[in-house]
């Protein structure tokens, strides 16, 4: 019998654990097995979503060429995630499911370890290079973010300073925080500071 099916990053393959009795006596106790040979449907599932949603595969390993839409990807989740703390929301971002129906939806039902997808995205790699990089409609369909209110610095005199967002309610930090170096803070005025970026003013009013 077979238990336990579970990813293992070593290995970019999903195993399971094989236990093996005679006459009810056990002979064999948790040895692994690959799990792609017991059920491959599931392996595929697990390897889809531990090494392409959550991140868990060798990338050390791979061509860099061919792991970039992995990079490239996990960049515009940050900066899509990044949105939504300036912005205040939490309905931008897709969740973990719609990340792996993307990639379920373009990868061979026999790509189910890393080294068989590394086998097939090369070929694949040099006829339709963007297949698994996803797009901002990807990510967060159609929504529409008005960046502008929401701006990565804030001006003052010649000054220009970092402003860094979190959506984090009772949270010191939660709102804007302008970073400020310290060899500049006895040069600026306060004037200003206390309104804030332009779509967190109406939070002010209220």
């Amino acid at each position: 019998s077979y238990g336990e099916p579970h990813w293992e990053k070593r290995q970019g393959s999903a195993v399971a654990l094989e236990r093996v009795t005679l006459y009810g006596v056990p002979i064999v106790v948790n040895r692994r097995v690959q799990f792609a040979r017991i059920d491959p449907s599931y392996a595929r599932e697990l390897f889809i979503r531990h090494a392409l949603v959550d991140g868990e595969w060798d990338l050390d390993r791979i061509d860099k060429r061919l792991s970039q839409f992995d990079r490239d990807n996990r960049a515009l989740r940050a900066e899509l995630a990044g949105l939504e703390e300036r912005t205040r929301r939490r309905d931008i971002l897709y969740d973990d499911e719609a990340i792996f129906v993307f990639y379920d939806e373009r990868i061979p039902r026999d790509v189910n370890t890393t080294r068989g997808f590394e086998a097939w995205w090369r070929g694949e790699h040099k006829v339709n290079p963007t297949l698994l990089t996803m797009t901002r409609e990807t990510l967060a369909g159609e929504t529409t973010i008005d960046e502008d209110a929401f701006p990565a610095s804030w001006h003052q005199g010649d000054q220009t300073l970092a402003l860094t967002y979190r959506f984090e309610p009772g949270a010191e930090d939660d709102g804007v925080t302008v970073r400020v170096p310290l060899a500049l803070l006895a040069s600026l005025s306060p004037a200003g500071f206390d309104w804030l970026v332009p779509g967190l003013r109406e939070d002010l009013v209220t």
